[in-house]
């Protein structure tokens, strides 16, 4: 790089660390209100990112749960060995089933008996419960109609006397978590918007109370870039700031709600809830306050540093 080159970043970089010390002397000298300000951001900021931590917590918590949709094929008293073979091999061939099981009857009476502390001996007579098959269907390709189609399929089999559908829960539940997945984007956007406007307001008031200073170096030549600058740090700095703070309240409610978190997904058959990398969620909050904060603060110099166009041109 040339030397010419080399004066301009150098220049360039005072420049900057100008107007990143001009930034630090106004916000102390709003005191209060630059603190409320960078409380209130950090404390929006925390709401969609606890959401993504609960969301997370779920997800991976109930990861080892088995949830796949099951049709339950109660088999006729006559149904031929030979015959309910094929079909389980017929059943397998299909893509959408990803594991059968057969329950023998004589296997469902011990069951039956031992859960009711009784010997299966005690049942005198013919068993009166019949063969079972439990087909498991992939969760991914469930949809109702498809689940619907594949029970009606088992239901006109010979040997098939009754067929129960034990899978619309799953597909309610992946319904429920699209809509919280989509509902946390659109809270995350609303909460983006809301602290442009917070950031745009501070540094809005922080405009209005410089304005002779800024007359006086738009007069003496100072361009738009450098008056805004100043300004455009502050925002940045109001927003690192309350992200800070979200990182902190979300570290917080983590270490409070991760015992209740287990205890929920032990009741579930889940695993221990896992935190999702802090790391990747604090640089996620700290990344979105600098760009909320300046963008805001350009939008609350756009619109207070209109008086002095005539000035800046």
């Amino acid at each position: 790089m040339s030397e010419q080159g080399l004066a301009r970043w150098r220049r360039l970089g005072r420049e900057h660390l100008r107007a990143a010390r001009e930034a630090w002397t106004l916000l102390r000298g709003t005191g209060m209100r630059s603190v409320l300000g960078a409380s209130a951001i950090g404390f929006v900021m925390a709401l969609p990112a606890l959401l993504f931590v609960v969301g997370e917590w779920a997800q991976v918590g109930l990861a080892g749960v088995d949830m796949r949709p099951t049709l339950t094929a109660f088999l006729r008293d006559d149904a031929a060995a030979d015959v309910r073979d094929a079909l389980c091999e017929r059943l397998t061939l299909d893509g959408e089933v990803a594991r059968i099981t057969l329950i023998e009857a004589k296997s469902a009476l011990a069951e039956f008996a031992a859960a009711a502390n009784m010997e299966a001996a005690a049942f005198t007579g013919d068993n009166p419960l019949p063969d079972v098959l439990e087909v498991e269907v992939e969760r991914a390709t469930w949809r109702r109609d498809r689940g619907a189609a594949l029970a009606l399929r088992l239901q006109q089999e010979p040997l098939v006397a009754a067929v129960y559908r034990a899978g619309d829960w799953v597909e309610r539940l992946d319904a429920l978590v699209a809509f919280g997945h989509r509902m946390l984007w659109v809270f995350a956007v609303v909460i983006g918007v809301g602290v442009l406007l917070l950031v745009g307001n501070v540094v809005g008031g922080l405009v209005n109370q410089c304005v002779d200073e800024i007359e006086v170096r738009a007069l003496v030549g100072a361009t738009a870039g450098f008056i805004r600058r100043p300004f455009l740090y502050a925002g940045a700095v109001c927003g690192v700031a309350g992200a800070a703070l979200a990182c902190a309240l979300v570290a917080l409610a983590m270490t409070t709600l991760s015992d209740s978190a287990e205890r929920v997904l032990e009741a579930y058959g889940g695993g221990e809830p896992v935190a999702p990398g802090t790391f990747a969620v604090a640089v996620g909050l700290l990344v979105g306050g600098l760009v909320l904060g300046w963008s805001g603060a350009w939008l609350g110099c756009s619109g207070n540093l209109r008086r002095f166009e005539a000035h800046l041109d």
